[in-house]
């Protein structure tokens, strides 16, 4: 226990160090005129203040352009619970709280799937999961300001640890944790989720073949994943498969296709 505690508080610190020159300086990480400064920040601060003001929730931004909906918009949900964060504390504190939350849980996370299904050593697995915090990737989400993608970070240790115990345990928690997995990437970044689904499902396959596993009964659990997440999804995902095709992008591109 006293272990645990004691590599966990040292994931926090190489963490704090990864963040220290932002924390430093603020203003390296908010105003780059970025996405985070010019898109994510704004409407962040836009449903604080309408919560603070009406108590309740804004579902649509009737600052930007003629208005533009906030439910069907996954990245500014407020149902993934961390985003809560960004409503309770001030915008700017909040964003790096979100931030350090959301990289040394990825360590956190990735050092158990090192220890628990790869079987490294407690200190091999601090090593990666320490170089894990310290991606590049990191710091390229945080110039470009996709605070989201880097929140993914967090969960994609989480999908590839439950996609391995869903091939070999019969526990109904892994196929929960896989569902809350897929969940917070669809909230974080869905492109990110297209791409994991069909690797999970890939890679809960191969292990079943490998292992001689029921493979029935492992894509039974893959299904029930699937359901949990889509159960925890569907609030957001509906509104937006409804307002998919009224969106400026999807315009342009049907427009592109036409030309042709």
């Amino acid at each position: 226990m006293k272990q645990n505690l004691k590599i966990s508080i040292s994931l926090l610190v190489v963490t704090l160090i990864v963040y220290l020159p932002l924390l430093l300086s603020p203003q390296k990480l908010l105003s780059r005129e970025n996405d985070l400064q010019e898109q994510f920040w704004p409407v962040f601060y836009y449903l604080r203040q309408h919560f603070l003001q009406d108590y309740s929730l804004a579902f649509w931004n009737n600052l930007f352009f003629s208005g533009t909906p906030l439910l069907p918009d996954p990245q500014f949900s407020l149902f993934y619970p961390l985003n809560w964060l960004l409503i309770l504390l001030p915008t700017d504190y909040a964003f790096f709280v979100w931030l350090i939350l959301h990289t040394f849980l990825g360590g956190l996370f990735f050092l158990i799937l090192a220890k628990s299904v790869f079987r490294f050593s407690i200190i091999t697995s601090f090593v990666l999961a320490a170089l894990y915090i310290t991606t590049p990737r990191l710091g390229a989400y945080l110039e470009a300001g996709h605070y989201g993608l880097v929140g993914t970070l967090a969960w994609l240790p989480l999908v590839v640890f439950s996609s391995f115990k869903l091939v070999s345990s019969k526990r109904i928690k892994y196929i929960i944790l896989l569902g809350v997995s897929l969940a917070a990437l669809f909230y974080l970044h869905a492109v990110t989720l297209v791409l994991a689904v069909p690797a999970s499902l890939l890679l809960i396959l191969t292990l079943s073949l490998l292992t001689k596993s029921n493979l029935i009964k492992t894509t039974f659990r893959f299904i029930l994943a699937a359901i949990t997440s889509l159960g925890l999804t569907v609030v957001t995902l509906l509104p937006q498969i409804e307002w998919l095709p009224q969106t400026t992008r999807f315009l342009l591109l049907q427009d592109r296709l036409l030309k042709r």
